[in-house]
């Protein structure tokens, strides 16, 4: 009688196929944070227009657009946190491991080269954990740049 109530057994199907199972938790989780990344992208981007139209009289156009990479860097960095605490030893380990690589690959650089000399002479090449911004005027090459940099590094 309650079973026929409710829908009957193609309603328990439903139910059963709606069900969050822990096996993919981690994949949610990672959905889940994603979303969070867009929205506060969303807010950010929000913020950027509203202080670009109504600033403060004294703050300029350069401190607010430091302000927007500050906040920006700080969205992009946060949650990257799966490594969890190292201890001295091994971050010590991994750093002279990184020298050792950079001393044995052509240049001397810890990261990837770009070819661009000056550039990887300040940045000591293209590392992972680095986000690297290439701001510019329009038509000023920035995409030229990039794709240079893309053609050398691949």
């Amino acid at each position: 009688n309650s079973l026929s109530e409710i829908g009957g057994p193609a309603y328990l199907t439903d139910l059963a196929a709606s069900a969050v199972t822990v096996i993919n938790a981690r994949e949610y989780g990672r959905i889940v944070y994603d979303l969070y990344l867009r929205r506060e992208l969303i807010n950010l981007g929000e913020d950027v227009v509203n202080g670009a139209y109504g600033g403060e009289v004294d703050e300029t156009a350069t401190d607010q657009i430091e302000r927007a990479e500050q906040a920006l860097y700080d969205l992009a960095t946060s949650g990257n946190y799966e490594g969890g605490f190292q201890d001295f030893k091994s971050s010590v380990v991994a750093a002279i491991n990184s020298a050792e690589l950079a001393h044995k690959r052509d240049g001397g650089l810890a990261g990837v080269a770009t070819d661009f000399i000056d550039m990887d002479a300040l940045l000591g090449g293209l590392h992972s954990s680095d986000l690297i911004i290439l701001a510019g005027r329009p038509s000023m090459g920035k995409t030229a740049l990039a794709t240079n940099i893309a053609f050398n590094v691949a």
